[in-house]
């Protein structure tokens, strides 16, 4: 809301509550909560995915890091959450518990954990 009160039209936003964590770091995290270890993730050649996907995907290719400064400063807002890999492994869990109950009669508990 913040921003579509005193944001400047056209401007955009970021509201990472962690500045400076790579991306690549991230989807690592992300990875080794849904059991896929510490392997190596797949890197596909960046003309590869350039062709299949179009020149936007060049931005993935980056080990881009985030930052809410710009936020911070012009609109005031400050995280409420500062955990990244906290705040979704919360979310992973609540989504699997919900998953379960609503699928109990499909589901065995050792598909979900």
């Amino acid at each position: 809301m913040r921003a579509l009160e005193r944001g400047l039209p056209g401007a955009a936003y970021n509201g990472a509550s962690m500045s400076g964590v790579p991306v690549g770091e991230i989807a690592r995290g992300i990875a080794r909560r849904f059991g896929c270890g510490d392997e190596a993730p797949l890197v596909r050649p960046v003309e590869e995915i350039v062709v299949e996907l179009g020149e936007w995907a060049r931005g993935y290719a980056l080990d881009q890091r985030m930052s809410s400064e710009k936020t911070r400063r012009n609109l005031g807002w400050e995280p409420t959450r500062v955990d990244v890999f906290g705040a979704f492994s919360a979310a992973v869990a609540t989504f699997r518990k919900a998953y379960f109950f609503r699928n109990a009669s499909r589901v065995t508990t050792s598909a979900l954990f």
